[in-house]
C-alpha cells in the first residue's frame, strides 16, 4: 500500500508499522507460552506414564504372590488330608485286633503293612518333594513366564509390560492429526505439533494401562476370596484332626502296651 509524500501520510503508516510490530510481538510472545505449555504437558504425561507401568509390575508381583500363596494352601489340604488318612487307620487299628488288619487291608485293596523302614530309607523319603506333580515355575527371562488367575485368565506377562517411552501401542500408528492451524511455520509450531503428537499417543497408552489395571485387580479380588475360602476350609480341617488326635490319644493310654510296635508298623507304612 503507498501513501502520497505528505506529513500526514507519514504518521499514519507509522503508526500502522507500529500496530503490525505489536502484533507480531504478542502473536511471539503466545507462541513461546504455547510452546512452554506443550512442554510443561509432555513433562506430566511422561510422569504419569512412569506410575502406571510401575504399578502394572507392582501388581504382577502380587500376582506372583498370591499364586505361591494358593499353591502354600493347596499343600497344607493335601497334608490334612494324609493326616486324616492316617488317624482313620490308627483308630481303626485301636478297635479292630491286629491279626484281622492284613484281611481287612485286602478286601479294601490296600497293600498290607510293611515292616519299619531303615533311617536311611526314611531320610531319603524326607528329602524328597511331597509333591511330584507339583508345577515347576516357569525360567526368568523366558517369552511364556506369565502367571494365571484361579479362573484361568492370562495376565500381563513381565515382558508385556508397557515401556517407558512406547508400550502397548508401539505397533499401532502415531496420530499425525494436525491439532491448530499454522500460521508461520516456524520451528515453534514445529514443536507445538510435535509435543502434542506425543502426548496424544500417551494419554492413549495410559487409558489402555487404566484398563488392564481394572481387569488384573478384578482377578487379583477373586483370587483373595479364593484364597480365603481355601485358608477358612485349612482351618476346619486342621480343628477337625485336632479333635480327633487328642481323642485318639486318650483311647490308646488305655490300650496295652504291647500293640505300640505294630501300631507304628502301620502309622508308618
Amino acid at each position: 500500500m503507498t501513501y502520497p509524500r505528505t506529513r500526514w501520510s507519514l504518521v499514519v503508516y507509522e503508526k500502522e508499522v507500529s500496530d503490525m510490530e505489536k502484533n507480531k510481538l504478542q502473536t511471539s510472545k503466545v507462541t513461546k507460552e504455547s510452546v512452554e505449555s506443550t512442554r510443561r504437558m509432555l513433562q506430566l504425561v511422561n510422569e504419569c506414564e512412569d506410575a502406571g507401568v510401575n504399578t502394572l509390575r507392582m501388581l504382577h508381583t502380587q500376582g506372583e504372590a498370591l499364586k505361591r500363596t494358593e499353591g502354600a494352601l493347596e499343600d497344607i489340604d493335601a497334608d490334612l488330608r494324609d493326616g486324616e488318612k492316617t488317624l482313620k487307620r490308627i483308630s481303626f487299628m485301636n478297635k479292630v485286633p491286629l491279626i484281622f488288619l492284613p484281611l481287612y487291608l485286602m478286601l479294601k485293596g490296600e497293600p498290607p503293612p510293611s515292616p519299619l523302614p531303615r533311617m536311611e530309607d526314611q531320610s531319603q523319603r524326607d528329602v524328597q518333594p511331597k509333591n511330584q506333580n507339583q508345577r515347576k515355575p516357569a525360567k526368568q527371562g523366558s517369552s511364556k513366564s506369565m502367571w494365571r488367575s484361579s479362573k484361568g485368565n492370562i495376565s500381563l506377562p513381565l515382558e508385556d509390560l508397557p515401556s517407558k517411552h512406547g508400550g502397548l501401542l508401539d505397533k499401532k500408528n502415531d496420530n499425525t492429526d494436525r491439532f491448530f492451524m499454522r500460521i508461520t511455520g516456524d520451528e515453534e509450531e514445529d514443536e507445538i505439533e510435535s509435543n502434542l503428537n506425543v502426548v496424544s499417543k500417551h494419554l492413549t497408552e495410559l487409558k489402555e494401562h487404566a484398563k488392564l489395571m481394572g481387569s488384573t485387580v478384578s482377578t487379583q479380588n477373586y483370587q483373595l476370596d479364593v484364597i480365603h475360602t481355601k485358608a477358612e476350609n485349612n482351618e476346619s480341617k486342621m480343628i477337625g484332626v485336632s479333635q480327633k488326635t487328642r481323642k485318639l490319644l486318650g483311647d490308646s493310654s488305655d490300650s496295652s502296651i504291647s500293640s505300640s510296635p505294630n501300631c507304628l508298623r502301620c502309622v508308618i507304612s
